[in-house]
């Protein structure tokens, strides 16, 4: 009588034993897929990160391809106190159009 004892105890700790490695299992898949999120949304990242820096090339080229005329720029520089890196890059970026880059760094 005793053995019958034991086999329904022991039948009873194999069941939670399975029941405990279903739940390792799960939360051991829900790790591995918080894993591979986290990897995926890297990817993500330093993919947008690379576009953005090669759009900011792009345009940087254009704008250095702006001509400008150094008395709108001195004009923007002395009258109205704006850097001249900041006053040069108004003046591009308005395609030299002094009135709209005033108008712009006013607005401002």
């Amino acid at each position: 009588m005793a053995g019958s004892k034991d086999t329904p105890a022991a039948s009873q700790n194999t069941q939670q034993a399975l029941d405990l490695e279903k739940v390792t299992d799960y939360v051991e898949e829900k790790e591995l897929d918080t894993e591979k999120v986290q990897k995926a949304m890297s990817f993500v990242m330093s993919t947008e990160k690379q576009e953005n820096l090669e759009e900011q090339k792009q345009r940087a080229q254009e704008l250095a391809a702006v001509k400008i005329n150094e008395e709108d720029v001195e004009l923007i520089v002395n009258e109205l106190d704006v850097p001249r890196p900041s006053a040069e890059l108004t003046l591009r970026e308005h395609k030299g159009d002094v009135i709209a880059a005033l108008r712009a760094i006013i607005a401002n």
